[in-house]
């Protein structure tokens, strides 16, 4: 198959999926999906397109809490991103929080949490403590925390950095 076909059956198949998964049609959205990955895949390794279709993946099988397949492609997404974008890219952070996500939901307390922590490392290094993406990325994790309850051992330092936040999202007024 030539380029130009693989790319416009990437196109339709993408366009297909989104019009089936607004028609609350899962399986036909998942296949066309699954479809486009193909396609993206045989324009190389590093193609955009691969992430893309890793993304929309694993946010299908997320929703529809096939978890362990929405796991397999968000960590698909992490390792493409580590390879061919960078080990500080806004995509490898939004990555990490949609696995994290998944991770809490199929209650892997512990993976989510380094996946959270992770994420919010690289923001900071890249960013700085005072920037928004900071604050909203601390925010989350409070929220993170105070989901677990008292059996998080992590909750104390959870409060510190929802603390933290506050102050980053709401300034006190001077």
């Amino acid at each position: 198959m030539d380029a130009i076909s693989s790319a416009k059956i990437w196109e339709e198949s993408v366009i297909a999926g989104h019009h089936a998964r607004r028609n609350r049609d899962y399986v036909i959205a998942h296949s066309c999906f699954a479809r486009a990955l193909e396609a993206a895949i045989s324009f190389g390794e590093a193609d955009g397109r691969i992430l893309e279709s890793l993304e929309t993946l694993g946010s299908l099988c997320r929703d529809l809490n096939s978890l362990e397949e929405a796991e397999n492609y968000f960590a698909g997404a992490i390792e493409f991103c580590q390879r061919c974008k960078g080990q500080d890219h806004s995509s490898l952070v939004l990555n990490l929080n949609r696995l994290a996500r998944v991770y809490r939901d199929d209650g892997k307390i512990r993976e989510a949490e380094s996946l959270y922590l992770r994420a919010l490392a690289i923001r900071r290094r890249k960013l700085g403590d005072n920037h928004p993406s900071v604050a909203s990325l601390v925010h989350n994790l409070g929220i993170f925390y105070s989901e677990q309850g008292e059996s998080s051992q992590s909750l104390g330092s959870g409060r510190e950095l929802a603390q933290g936040a506050q102050s980053l999202i709401r300034p006190s007024a001077t």
